[in-house]
């Protein structure tokens, strides 16, 4: 992190090299010295790509936790939303525990079944 402060045409820079803090009081300090100042500027932003690989299958007990704390849904109006999108097509069978598939399941047979769906 770097910092530079300017003030009455006085400029102070800052050098954070430790990298991440985890410690509540330096980041309480740090963030009293940053808000003491009337105006900050952003002279650079550095990133890095990321990858981000999938997302498994829901099971019943995660897909129940993401509904509460996502949506704000009950277990049961969860489910009833749950059975709708699969009575409907966009999803597979909602109860199930799985999150892998045996090594006798046709995955080309399931993917070409969905690619004759009249939605897609």
């Amino acid at each position: 992190l770097s910092l530079a402060v300017g003030k009455d045409r006085r400029r102070a820079a800052a050098e954070w090299s430790r990298g991440r803090t985890f410690h509540h009081e330096v980041g309480s300090a740090l963030l009293a010295k940053a808000m003491a100042a009337s105006a900050a500027r952003v002279v650079s932003v550095r990133g890095k790509p990321t990858k981000k690989g999938r997302p498994t299958p829901l099971n019943t007990v995660e897909m129940l936790k993401l509904a509460s704390k996502v949506l704000g849904m009950g277990p049961f109006e969860a489910m009833q939303v749950a059975e709708r999108l699969y009575l409907s097509g966009f999803l597979s069978y909602p109860r199930t525990e799985s999150t892998a598939y045996p090594a006798s399941h046709d995955i080309a047979a399931s993917l070409a079944e969905q690619a004759r769906h009249p939605h897609w």
